[in-house]
């Protein structure tokens, strides 16, 4: 076969792409494709005689096989190549995504999804958070909160500067809604217009117990 045609013929993992004028000890030297993806120069002899079945990764193909095991959401689908950390598995995770994890990963249990799986625990611990902080509606630590927003040039929570009357505006929000209190000449009277608001709305809920400091304020 040494004095044939090798291309597009299979020897193991590698299948011959083309002939080079590169020689090896008389024979010439075929560049050839490996299955993992990796192109190498090949003798004719190590490839007639099967000497050669691989640009290398069998010899580091994985002692353990993980091929069809699932952890969490992932199916491991193949070995992908080996690493510096080890065997490389391809794993195609339940959302679709594929991705490539060591084997000390998915067996250790560091990984079980493509990365997906801590993003929906995460949205849902928020969902949590979020239903603990409402009561009746209201979130108990954005009435609690001291906080004045960055675009608030009053200094003041609930009243700004309306340029086309001229005059200091007072506004509260409670359980979604925005209510007016009023234009104010002098900052003080709408200040205070919003602090009698608070006592209005948010009185029986300042006086809880349940109220946080860390809400943001409106």
């Amino acid at each position: 076969m040494s004095g044939k045609n090798l291309v597009e013929l299979r020897f193991g993992k590698l299948v011959v792409l083309e002939r080079t004028d590169q020689k090896k000890r008389s024979c010439y030297l075929w560049r050839c494709k490996c299955d993992c993806g990796n192109e190498i120069l090949v003798d004719t002899t190590s490839l007639t005689r099967f000497q050669r079945k691989s640009c290398g990764c069998l010899a580091t193909s994985p002692k353990i096989d993980l091929q069809g095991k699932v952890f969490g959401r992932l199916t491991v689908l193949e070995f992908a190549h080996e690493s510096k950390k080890g065997a490389l598995w391809k794993c195609q995770c339940s959302c679709g995504n594929i991705a490539k994890f060591t084997t000390y990963q998915l067996n250790c249990g560091i990984v079980k999804s493509c990365g997906c799986l801590h993003t929906d625990v995460a949205s849902e611990q928020l969902k949590e958070n979020r239903k603990s902080s409402y009561v009746d509606g209201t979130n108990l630590g954005a009435i609690k909160s001291k906080v004045v927003h960055r675009n608030n040039t009053s200094g003041v929570r609930g009243v700004t500067w309306h340029k086309g009357r001229g005059k200091w505006t007072a506004r509260i929000s409670f359980k979604g809604k925005r209510i007016p209190l009023g234009y104010f000449d002098d900052i003080n009277d709408a200040a205070e217009a919003r602090k009698k608001a608070e006592g209005k709305y948010f009185g029986e809920y300042l006086a809880s117990k349940d109220v946080e400091n860390n809400g943001q304020g409106k």
